[in-house]
């Protein structure tokens, strides 16, 4: 089930954990990187995980992990921006 943008207040509840599922992590890593890559984060070096997005207003750096990620930015808005989408 997609989550919609309209559902942002929604709570869902999975049928399966994908936790042990063999292809769970590819399948996170191409959905993910793939919104990324179309919302405008570039890969930075050479690692696939650490993404650059510049803006007129400024830059986001974002290191993603497995299941988890840091950011940093130069412009509180931009993250505001990309946080809300």
């Amino acid at each position: 089930m997609e989550l919609l943008a309209e559902d942002k207040d929604s709570v869902l509840k999975l049928n399966k954990a994908l936790y042990g599922y063999p292809v769970a992590s590819s399948l996170l890593y191409q959905k993910l990187f793939t919104y990324l890559r179309e919302y405008g984060f570039v890969p930075r070096g050479n690692s696939a995980t650490f993404l650059i997005l510049r803006k007129a207003s400024g830059i986001i750096l974002l290191n993603v992990y497995s299941d988890d990620g840091l950011g940093a930015t130069d412009d509180e808005t931009l993250w505001q921006e990309f946080c809300n989408k």
